[in-house]
């Protein structure tokens, strides 16, 4: 997400605070009506910095630009997230990443550093289930509620099996 190399990311006592991100993808990646044949495995995503006040349009799909700055994922049906490493992502809502009606599932991945109003980490709403397994949740900062994950709406449910959360 960082086109120009140039981010700085600094620990303060009331968070994280990010610099050199203005040029930078609202959304890394984008996940939209996918399925369990689906698999992202091995990646690194890093300097999303969904910051947009406005939205894109696919199809009949709203995304909106400050919504998951490494990730969002709309319909994304059992997808596999394996091995992969957020880090250094920034958005309103879901630093790392936005899941809205998904039901991916995580497993062995890190979480680093991500900073959000809402989910500083992760942030499920609209019917979306991800099981997280396996994964570490580490110093993810979070304005108003939920630094590492926050759940929004209704039926939307979590299932977390052997994760760390530190910091």
């Amino acid at each position: 997400g960082d086109f120009k190399n140039n981010d700085k990311v600094e620990e303060t006592k009331e968070g994280l605070d990010f610099f050199g991100n203005e040029e930078n993808a609202y959304h890394v990646l984008l996940i939209i009506h996918l399925t369990k044949s689906t698999v992202i495995n091995g990646f690194t995503i890093t300097g999303g910095n969904a910051n947009g006040s406005d939205a894109i349009v696919y199809k009949k799909d709203t995304i909106n630009k400050n919504l998951g700055g490494a990730m969002f994922s709309n319909y994304g049906i059992d997808i596999n997230i394996a091995h992969c490493i957020f880090k250094k992502n920034n958005a309103f809502r879901g630093g790392a990443i936005y899941n809205k009606e998904s039901s991916p599932i995580y497993s062995h991945c890190v979480f680093l550093k991500n900073k959000g109003s809402r989910g500083g980490a992760q942030y499920n709403s609209y019917n979306s289930k991800p099981k997280i397994r396996d994964c570490i949740f580490y110093n993810n900062v979070s304005t108003r509620v939920g630094g590492g994950l926050y759940n929004k709406g209704t039926n939307t449910d979590l299932n977390i099996s052997n994760c760390i959360f530190y910091k």
